[in-house]
């Protein structure tokens, strides 16, 4: 039998009468009001010195006001960003003169499909043909079978199998597939027991941590990979990234243990002991040893594709193996091809065609100067104290559209 999701309508803060009847404002409707009504009167305003600076500086406040109300869907959104920088005449040439309309437009176009969007793809399809296989399923109760029983051991145990997941398949399909193994050991549970509740939270936080440990488990890491200057192969990122996630884990799996002593029995009487995880005996095929093969090659390449640079160009082009190496053997369907997040594609599209856009307005050099002056006398760890809460903000809106 199956089940339909119901979407409750959303319910409207005033009911305004009119002749062709009852006008409902909802709380989207009042955000994209505002939205339209800011960017009308910046587009009116000289607020940024320099007529292409001002009117990218209203584009930028009129999308991040969209995206941080979800007025309307955050990729649409993203797909207004170029059609406001080319009607808006916003993008210059190398000459601060403003470009026309069909050179513009060109430009957009081509810097918006970028390796950063090829390498997106990329992991989509190493992220699908390892669920695909069951090759993640395989993996995870092989290594949760050397949990044992004693609880901290276990709790730590699905933390590094959840992060390690979301490295490789996304922080949202990982979670969903250590909760699918679950079930039989919140069965064997006293009522009232502290380890169901930290086990769930477990899994979620150590799948967040594994969302920053590499460049395609999270959009935002290839957007931060594509504006580094030197750029930094994979080996590099793994060299930094890994160690802080190997930390974070270990932490959190202290805090939750103090926290909610997991082991300790609800009447206080001892410690509870967990149901051992019983690996699945399936042997490898030959489909999967394909799809590993491919996937560690396609890492591997990521990993030295500096000292091979002058092969391949980029990693947006080492992207394509294995999509070609999937979808050509047929280990991946067009069905499989339609069923990406295209969607969060799309969103990464429209963040690159604003970023250039405030590069090529000259908004980029008006906002350096304006920020220098207050953070040059800061050190670098205190500029990072005080960005940080502006990313984190940022960053906890965008997690609701990762279930999109």
């Amino acid at each position: 039998m199956g089940a339909t999701l119901v979407q409750q309508e959303e319910s409207s803060l005033i009911d305004v009468p009119t002749p062709l009847g009852n006008l409902k404002l909802t709380k989207k409707t009042v955000s994209l009001t505002v939205a339209l009504v800011v960017f009308v009167a910046l587009l009116m305003m000289d607020v940024v010195a320099g007529e292409e600076a001002n009117k990218c500086f209203a584009v930028l406040v009129f999308s991040t006001i969209l995206w941080a109300t979800e007025a309307i869907p955050l990729f649409v959104t993203s797909i207004c960003v170029p059609l406001l920088l080319v009607c808006l005449r916003i993008i210059r040439d190398d000459n601060d003169t403003a470009l026309s309309t069909p050179d513009a437009t060109k430009y957009i176009f081509s810097v918006m499909f970028s390796p950063t969007i090829m390498l997106l793809i990329g992991g989509f399809t190493i992220s699908s043909a390892l669920s695909k296989t069951n090759i993640d399923r395989i993996l995870i109760t092989r290594v949760l079978s050397f949990a044992g029983t004693k609880p901290s051991s276990v709790l730590l145990a699905f933390m590094a199998v959840s992060c390690f997941a979301s490295v490789w398949i996304s922080n949202v399909a990982a979670p969903t597939l250590c909760f699918t193994l679950i079930p039989p050991i919140l069965r064997t549970l006293p009522p009232r027991s502290a380890f169901a509740p930290a086990l769930i939270l477990a899994i979620a936080l150590a799948a967040n941590i594994g969302g920053q440990s590499s460049p395609i488990s999270s959009p935002q890491n290839l957007i931060a990979l594509a504006a580094m200057d030197p750029k930094l192969d994979w080996a590099s990122w793994f060299a930094v990234a890994l160690p802080v996630s190997i930390i974070s884990i270990v932490l959190i799996w202290l805090l939750l243990l103090v926290t909610y002593r997991p082991a300790r029995s609800p009447d206080g009487e001892g410690e509870i002991e967990i149901r051992p995880i019983r690996p699945t005996r399936e042997s490898f095929t030959l489909t999967q040893y394909w799809v590993a093969f491919v996937c560690l090659f396609t890492i591997a390449l990521w990993c030295f594709e500096h000292e091979i640079e002058g092969f391949v160009g980029d990693m947006g082009i080492i992207a394509i193996v294995p999509i070609v190496a999937f979808f050509a053997t047929g280990v991946l369907k067009k069905d499989d091809f339609e069923q990406f997040a295209w969607t969060i594609v799309f969103l990464a599209m429209g963040g690159i065609a604003l970023g250039k856009g405030v590069t090529s307005s000259g908004l980029m050099v008006t906002m350096d100067g304006a920020i220098h002056p207050l953070l040059e006398c800061l050190s670098l760890y205190t500029v990072v104290l005080v960005l940080s809460p502006v990313v984190l903000s940022a960053q906890t809106r965008s997690r609701s559209y990762r279930h999109l």
